[in-house]
């Protein structure tokens, strides 16, 4: 289905359509990867926003 995909975008000849296949190329096996092992980076941006929380709270202290 990528191939049939990949040939009829590249036949348009649009050059933004051509640099998204080109991306797509680029990144296929991490593309795949992730499809095939439900990898995520979910829990790094939970604990990023547990940190920005803990900032913002952090603000309202003085330094004493």
């Amino acid at each position: 289905m990528y191939e049939l995909w990949h040939k009829d975008a590249l036949s348009f000849a649009i050059q933004e359509i051509t640099d998204v296949v080109a991306t797509f190329d680029r990144h296929k096996t991490g593309i795949i990867n992730a499809i095939e092992t439900g990898a995520n980076n979910a829990r790094a941006e939970r604990l990023n926003g547990v940190i920005q929380e803990l900032k913002a709270i952090g603000r309202g202290y003085n330094n004493i």
